[in-house]
């Protein structure tokens, strides 16, 4: 099975390297596309967000890449936009939504992956000690996915990026499997393909991509399109991409190798 990559991050954010040496990269690897997905600029400018006066600059290198690869690897602009931003995005190829930041009822906006003390921080000033809500609130956020048009969901339960071994809250409490389960329910009537993310495969962080397998067994029975992601931040990461233990994550989920989505849903024609 050949490959493409959707989801990567360069320079433009919080990647290592240049659009170029990612798409040099991308072919070597045999990858028939890459999409350039940095993170969209956002009204907390933080470290790893792109500069909105970037943006043109980023689909014009892209543009410009294309003819340079044709036939061999097809390159797409799109960017990887949170779902409490708003932002034009008329010119790119694809959007993938995703929830770095809820909105706490106090209007704070707190961090998923930053650090367990940084998770902890935003629960107990801003959601009364209560996790679950926090996760409530997380979820029925990033059910909004799909509203802007046509995207793909963003590593689906982020949430659960320092939670591997449950020890920050249950995956199998009803509070949880309810709010993941409500957002499946809601995206699943949408134009929405959810990724299986190998990012935090990568870094060690997780032992099994995005979504983990009882929200993907789910999205199976909902009749869920899904993609395969690295979630590459550097040349390195992509070239460690874990394809293939994704293809497997969504074979033990019941998809087939043939209903995997080949290409994300593009916005432009």
């Amino acid at each position: 099975m050949r490959f493409g990559d959707f989801h990567t991050h360069t320079v433009n954010s919080d990647g290592g390297n240049t659009i170029a040496e990612m798409a040099a990269a991308a072919e070597e690897l045999g990858f028939y596309a890459l999409g350039i997905t940095n993170h969209a600029p956002m009204p907390n400018e933080s470290h790893y967000t792109s500069r909105q006066e970037w943006l043109a600059g980023i689909i014009r290198e892209v543009e410009e890449l294309r003819p340079k690869y044709e036939g061999r690897l097809e390159l797409f602009a799109g960017i990887e936009l949170d779902i409490n931003t708003e932002l034009d995005v008329s010119a790119l190829d694809y959007i993938i939504e995703a929830n770095h930041f809820p909105i706490a009822p106090d209007g704070a906006r707190c961090v998923v992956d930053w650090g367990v003390d940084n998770v902890s921080k935003a629960v107990n000033e801003h959601f009364g000690g209560d996790i679950y809500s926090f996760i409530a609130r997380y979820f029925e956020e990033l059910s909004r996915a799909g509203d802007r048009g046509p995207a793909t969901v963003g590593h689906f339960d982020l949430i659960n990026i320092y939670n591997e071994d449950d020890c920050l809250f249950s995956t199998t409490d009803k509070r949880y499997l309810d709010a993941a389960f409500g957002a499946i329910d809601v995206l699943s009537k949408k134009d929405v393909i959810f990724e299986i993310n190998t990012g935090a495969l990568y870094r060690s962080q997780r032992t099994q991509p995005y979504p983990a397998l009882p929200l993907l067994k789910y999205m199976k029975e909902r009749g869920c399109r899904i993609i395969l992601d690295s979630d590459s931040h550097s040349v390195e990461m992509l070239k460690g991409h874990r394809m293939l233990d994704a293809l497997e994550h969504a074979k033990a989920a019941g998809y087939r190798e043939d209903e995997i989505e080949k290409y994300p849903l593009l916005r432009k024609k």
